[in-house]
């Protein structure tokens, strides 16, 4: 039976587009058809590792292989991370907007992208490492940016994920923590980046221990913050450590 006063709440106030502030014909869309069109998901095939397309340079992926140039010669701490969209167009300019924006409720209106996508690879994850249960953990901030920013984006991500997979996963946010504030990653250089993020992540062993671990972020570029990410929390006796983001870069 539907909400009166929901159905009087979409009079007053429709839901919009998160993107062009067209109305939308369903609460539960974050974009419309237009702009859901603007939105370029990453094409098979990616790298196993690090979840790179083939596509901007179709010859770092080897002819008998499934790694890019980059994982052969060093491998990630992670197993696998993967992406369901590039990072260029809609949301290069949507999720700055958000993020530094300050729009929370935005943040919430598009992170079912992310979920069909998500509930997929977490499945087969589980089906090829014989995983009955994982524990989401998103891509902490330092307690001040928090405080600055009123919300977590990797957060908000990793609850809507969760709540397509009930029962195969739990939420686990302070599992991985991060004890020192850091210049943007997005503002420096590769060797810059991996400098800048040395000892700056901290996990528990009393969360991570002989666990499965899904790290989630919304935007993978280098790798940098997520190799971090898991060399602690493989320090803190992780299992299997695989990566979901929202959006990444076509190349690292």
């Amino acid at each position: 039976m539907h909400n009166p006063f929901i159905k009087l709440l979409d009079i007053i106030a429709p839901p919009l587009c998160a993107y062009c502030d067209k109305v939308l014909d369903s609460p539960s869309k974050a974009l419309c058809e237009e702009c859901m069109q603007l939105l370029i998901p990453v094409p098979s095939p990616t790298c196993f590792h690090c979840g790179i397309s083939a596509r901007p340079r179709e010859d770092e992926l080897p002819h008998n292989g499934d790694l890019c140039d980059t994982c052969m010669h060093f491998p990630p701490l992670y197993t696998q991370a993967n992406a369901p969209y590039f990072y260029e167009g809609l949301l290069r300019e949507l999720l700055p907007s958000i993020k530094y924006g300050k729009q929370e409720v935005l943040m919430h209106n598009i992170a079912p992208l992310i979920t069909p996508f998500a509930k997929e690879r977490i499945l087969h994850w589980h089906d090829l490492h014989h995983i009955s249960h994982s524990i989401l953990v998103p891509m902490p901030m330092h307690w001040f940016d928090l405080f600055r920013r009123g919300f977590s984006a990797p957060m908000i991500l990793a609850k809507a994920i969760q709540r397509t997979l009930p029962h195969t996963t739990s939420l686990a946010p302070m599992a991985l923590q991060k004890v020192r504030r850091t210049p943007p990653q997005a503002s420096l250089s590769h060797a810059a980046r991996q400098l800048n993020l040395n000892g700056v992540l901290r996990a528990d062993a009393t969360h991570v221990a002989e666990r499965h671990v899904i790290l989630v972020d919304d935007v993978l570029t280098t790798g940098a913050s997520a190799n971090q990410a898991a060399q602690a929390l493989k320090k803190a006796g992780a299992s299997h450590i695989f990566v979901l983001t929202l959006a990444r870069t076509p190349q690292a």
